[in-house]
């Protein structure tokens, strides 16, 4: 129930980052929530969950916005992989490394992107995209990051209690079956 809850957060973020802020664009570019969120869930709630997000959010990009299907279900899986694994490297209470881990993310997700959908094409010029697309994107992005991570993680704390208080409860009725 607490990923499928996960899940149906990070669809709301795709379509809010779908609709709503494509109103808001600066220069044709709008802020990555997409890609905050599969970073903080995977932050949040490890490897597992942060891949299968990654990969659920990069494929409802796929099916809403490109004509083919896999290559944004890849790499948000991997993002989710990767940021989840950094978990434990990351203490979440220090917002400052969270921040810079998160933008560095978005740096390198314009990279990846720049080389798998411009260089292969033949465009060269990645001075050009990193002026007019990667970095303005990471700035513009940056200013979510923050508010959107404390969101998700005071989602996810508050999953975890539920999700306590259901192990607790199914333990006491077992110990209650078993002195009976």
């Amino acid at each position: 129930m607490r990923k499928l809850l996960l899940f149906f957060l990070s669809f709301l973020i795709v379509l809010l980052e779908s609709t709503l802020l494509t109103h808001i664009r600066i220069n044709g570019i709008i802020p990555n929530l997409s890609l905050i969120t599969v970073m903080s869930i995977a932050l949040c709630e490890g490897t597992k969950t942060g891949r299968w997000n990654g990969f659920f959010v990069g494929l409802t990009q796929d099916v809403l916005f490109f004509r083919s299907i896999g290559y944004y279900a890849l790499l948000y899986f991997l993002i989710g992989q990767i940021s989840g694994q950094a978990r434990k490297g990351l203490h979440r209470s220090n917002l400052t490394s969270l921040f810079l881990f998160i933008l560095v993310g978005d740096l390198v997700y314009g990279l990846v992107n720049y080389f798998f959908l411009a260089f292969l094409h033949g465009q060269t010029d990645i001075l050009y995209y990193l002026r007019k697309i990667i970095v303005p994107e990471a700035s513009y992005t940056s200013f979510f990051i923050l508010p959107l991570y404390c969101i998700i993680a005071a989602v996810c704390r508050v999953l975890e209690r539920f999700r306590i208080k259901e192990v607790i409860s199914h333990n006491l009725m077992q110990r209650e079956e078993v002195d009976s």
